[in-house]
């Protein structure tokens, strides 16, 4: 049983990636702040923390896929602005190979 829940929890991770790649492709060129990539996300049926949200974020981060820009906000809460890079839209648009860790539908 342990199995199966962790092959659904790497299918949901997989699936929120591509999910944030192509929200950042829709809204090219300009960047999205992860409040507002939260409320997506959660109208796509598919709702994150926070902190799975940033994960999420530093793994496609550490693949060259997005560009995160931390805003300082007064106060205790900084903003993270999130872009895609020239290699995530190349992933998004299909002209790189797949990647294991995200969910890209089929071209």
């Amino acid at each position: 049983m342990s199995n199966e829940i962790d092959k659904l929890e790497q299918a949901r991770k997989r699936m929120a990636r591509w999910r944030v790649m192509k929200t950042l492709d829709i809204g090219r060129p300009l960047p999205i702040g992860e409040g507002l990539m939260l409320e997506v996300i959660a109208d796509a049926d598919l709702e994150l923390t926070i902190t799975q949200l940033k994960r999420n974020l530093q793994y496609l981060e550490g693949k060259d896929y997005v560009k995160l820009t931390m805003i300082k906000q007064p106060g205790d809460h900084d903003h993270i602005e999130i872009a895609l890079t020239a290699k995530g839209i190349d992933f998004v648009e299909g002209s790189i190979a797949d990647d294991p860790g995200i969910a890209r539908p089929n071209q």
